[in-house]
């Protein structure tokens, strides 16, 4: 559609706004999807999926505070869509503030509990938060959800780590290994534990694996 023309003779259609703004920001014109984002909510700000879209071009052009404040008016239109609960909880992950992020994703969760990628973040930030019980009992749901996700084996493989329970850590990882031969980060998770173990040779291998793949 051609949305200039449309919009010249329809000049109050919120949505043609957004949606020239997502072809827009598509085009990397991030400047003008803002325009037409902002242009949208100003003739209708109730829609809880133009705040969301904004918010995204707002952290494509690191505005955080400002996607922030986008993805806190999406959650207050749309208090039971799980999206704006995991992209909060990432922006919240990003800035490091872990706590706030376990809170949203344990929201995203709640609203749809089998949400893996939920899981996986939120095992993510109670490693982040020293708590690797937390995080281990999400990563092992994950792989229950999606047993080939690389993510959730190292999730699980680190939370026995920092449990000092070293030979799970590598029996976890191996697993993950088994899903993913080309995660070099599984091999390095690996790797510290047999050194761990006491396992040099073993530990000098994974290295090497490790190195070989993330250097491609």
């Amino acid at each position: 559609m051609d949305y200039d023309t449309y919009i010249q003779f329809i000049p109050n259609d919120d949505i043609a706004y957004s949606n020239r703004a997502l072809a827009k920001e598509k085009s990397g014109n991030l400047n003008g999807a803002l325009s037409d984002y902002s242009k949208a909510i100003s003739i209708y700000d109730k829609d809880a999926i133009t705040y969301i879209n904004r918010s995204t071009t707002y952290q494509k052009l690191n505005k955080y505070d400002l996607a922030m404040a986008d993805l806190n008016k999406a959650a207050s239109l749309a208090t039971d869509y799980r999206l704006i609960y995991n992209l909060r909880g990432n922006l919240f992950a990003d800035q490091k503030n872990y706590s706030a992020a376990v809170k949203d994703f344990s929201k995203a969760i709640e609203l749809d509990p089998k949400s893996y990628s939920d899981l996986i973040s939120r095992s993510m930030c109670y490693l982040a938060l020293d708590k690797p019980n937390l995080a281990l009992i999400d990563a092992k749901k994950a792989i229950e959800l999606a047993p080939d996700n690389s993510d959730a084996y190292l999730h699980a493989g680190l939370s026995f780590f920092n449990s000092n329970q070293f030979d799970l850590a590598v029996e976890y990882y191996t697993k993950g290994i088994a899903k993913n031969p080309d995660d070099g980060r599984l091999y390095y998770g690996r790797s510290a534990a047999y050194k761990e173990k006491g396992n040099s040779s073993a530990a000098a291998a994974d290295d090497a694996k490790a190195k070989s793949l993330l250097t491609k």
